[in-house]
């Protein structure tokens, strides 16, 4: 009997080295999955951090009746975003190492869409995905009884 005890641990061992690359495998397919929903996240989080800007943006426009090409200040831009949004600092690109406004966001004058400075080149480009407010045509008439 006491010379069989290293079967077991043979056995444990063998099991053991199997388990290994079932493992690897198991990370090896989890963690690009993993890395994509995080990268899917963070630009949704800034598409709409985008949206956000677009309509304060418009209010402005309204507000003083600004034309195609006016520069928009930046403050005025985030005074309308609100306190917890621009005090805090809390709208930023999620890729943004200084968590800023001014390093996430190019505002854009009147007539052109607010950019994302770190999605704004290459496969993962985005911005709103209206058209500038200049550019819309009028809604619509419609018709009385509908």
């Amino acid at each position: 009997k006491q010379s069989t005890w290293w079967i077991g641990c043979l056995i444990a061992g063998g099991i053991g080295l199997m388990a290994i690359p079932v493992i690897g495998l198991l990370a090896a397919i989890a963690i690009p999955s993993l890395v994509k929903a995080r990268s899917v996240t963070q630009e949704k989080v800034c598409i709409n951090n985008i949206r956000l800007i677009e309509h304060a943006k418009e209010q402005l426009v309204l507000e003083r009746a600004a034309n195609p090409g006016d520069a928009l200040p930046v403050a005025d831009v985030k005074a309308l975003l609100g306190p917890s949004q621009s005090d805090s600092g809390s709208l930023f690109c999620p890729r943004d190492p200084q968590k800023s406004f001014e390093t996430s966001y190019r505002v854009g004058a009147v007539g052109e869409d607010p950019v994302c400075v770190f999605h704004a080149s290459g496969p993962t480009a985005h911005s709103h995905p209206h058209p500038p407010t200049s550019a819309r045509p009028p809604p619509a008439a419609r018709e009385p009884g509908r």
